[in-house]
């Protein structure tokens, strides 16, 4: 069974695993996911081997290991989640268009993409 479809895709269930159809029913990514989360402006959340990844419509690891994961995306931007030197998690935003961090992972937290505006919060020095 389907789910509903986002982006022309919908995820699928099989054998315990997570891939995604197109609207003809025939996988484009292949059931390999533990999580599978639905495309949002052409990206999804899966994890693989315990890890979250953010994948684009073609199954391709959009993340490649820069960053631990996203919180939030947008047509325009992406909240994406660092660790630091110290193991702390740190966020900042992915320029989706122009393919770069236009705000570095320093913040303790980014809230709230609306409108292409966020609320940050820098409250320490870690």
């Amino acid at each position: 069974k389907a789910e509903e479809f986002q982006d022309g895709l919908a995820i699928v269930k099989q054998n315990e695993l997570f891939g995604y159809i197109n609207t003809e029913g025939k996988f484009v990514i292949e059931p390999k996911y533990a999580v599978a989360k639905n495309f949002n402006h052409g990206y999804a959340k899966v994890a693989y081997n315990t890890k979250q990844q953010i994948i684009n419509i073609k199954g391709e690891n959009f993340l490649e290991n820069q960053f631990e994961g996203a919180t939030e995306i947008n047509e325009n931007y992406m909240i994406v989640v660092a660790k630091n030197k110290e193991n702390f998690f740190k966020y900042g935003v992915y320029d989706l268009k122009k393919k770069k961090l236009v705000i570095d992972t320093l913040y303790l937290r980014i809230n709230d993409l609306n409108k292409n505006i966020c609320v940050v919060s820098k409250m320490d020095k870690r």
